[in-house]
């Protein structure tokens, strides 16, 4: 609920979310929370060949597994939305930070964590980053994608995982969630 904590501070900022997340419990939070709903909009699933478009009229991505590389691609800076406990949501409002600043190949894999005290970026200081050099964000986030990522070779990585994993006990394990939205927020600011 981070991204929702930061339009409560910075109103003139607005939020689109967009996918078939828990839009229930999203709304319950906003209410329990005092966020503003004037300044988000939940858009549900879309055909995916209009994402594109939509991602292009936002100023910024949060987003997590593939859909890093689709904002990236529509040459918007992303930042990494992080998994967490659905029962345990973190305390403080942090994120994976800036997608070109993570490890090769990564769509968020490393950042299913148990314990927020490793994450040290802040949703609001990688929007300050952001802020203080759009363009640069943007073209490292979308060169990142381009020269740096590549299906064939994390795919295969992620088949390796697969293969030497075995199947978890789902009765001692929550399923993480990408903060209880499962598909991909965006940003539209008049600040930018």
């Amino acid at each position: 609920f981070a991204m929702f904590n930061y339009i409560k501070r910075n109103p003139t900022y607005h939020l689109t979310v967009v996918g078939a997340g828990d839009k229930e419990r999203a709304l319950n939070y906003i209410k329990e929370n005092n966020v503003p709903l004037d300044n988000i909009s939940f858009i549900g699933e879309v055909p995916y060949s209009e994402l594109p478009h939509i991602i292009a009229e936002h100023s910024i991505g949060y987003a997590a597994g593939t859909s890093i590389i689709e904002c990236a691609q529509q040459g918007i800076p992303v930042i990494m939305a992080l998994q967490y406990n659905a029962n345990k949501p973190f305390k403080r409002d942090i994120c994976g930070g800036l997608f070109y600043k993570t490890t090769k190949g990564n769509l968020g894999e490393d950042m299913c964590i148990f314990s927020e005290d490793t994450i040290k970026t802040t949703i609001d200081e990688a929007i300050t980053e952001i802020e203080e050099d759009y363009t640069l964000a943007a073209n490292r986030c979308y060169e990142y994608v381009k020269n740096e990522y590549s299906n064939d070779k994390n795919f295969e990585e992620y088949l390796v995982r697969i293969n030497a994993s075995t199947q978890a006990d789902t009765c001692r394990i929550s399923v993480p969630v990408s903060n209880a939205i499962r598909r991909t927020l965006f940003f539209k600011s008049n600040r930018i």
